[in-house]
């Protein structure tokens, strides 16, 4: 029997879903600048907060009713991050703070993350219209 596939559009309400993408993302995308502050930030910041606000789409493949994979992204990729930063900065700079309180050794990450963010947030380099992919992570199997 051929698996059953289907590609489901991912809401910030939809928390069974969310959580295997989110936990998804620290396992196949640590190295990004996000990961290194835990499941809480990512959740938040990076899918929940620009989810809400429209400013990013989240859809997943299901094989089987398992998630085999993700793609989240952005359909105005000129000002995505400023905008994400400043719409959303008391949440992030929370999140930011607990984590830091809470492992330390995040400082090298964060400062890496702030100059992520400060490269990409300018937008002058991208075409008005462009939308961009935030995250994409597959299953290897």
């Amino acid at each position: 029997m051929a698996p059953k596939k289907k590609i489901v559009p991912v809401s910030a309400e939809d928390s069974a879903r969310l959580s295997a993408i989110v936990e998804m993302h620290l396992e196949l995308l640590a190295f990004g600048p996000m990961s290194p502050f835990g499941k809480e930030f990512v959740r938040a910041v990076g899918y929940e907060l620009p989810m809400r606000d429209g400013s990013m789409r989240l859809v997943c493949m299901e094989i089987d009713g398992d998630i085999a994979g993700f793609i989240a992204f952005a359909d105005d990729a000129r000002h995505f991050y400023a905008s994400a930063l400043k719409g959303h900065f008391v949440k992030t700079s929370w999140l930011t703070l607990r984590s830091l309180l809470s492992k330390p050794s995040r400082v090298l990450a964060l400062l890496r993350a702030m100059r992520f963010a400060r490269e990409r947030s300018s937008g002058e380099d991208i075409p008005a219209g462009t939308a961009e992919i935030t995250a994409i992570a597959v299953r290897p199997d």
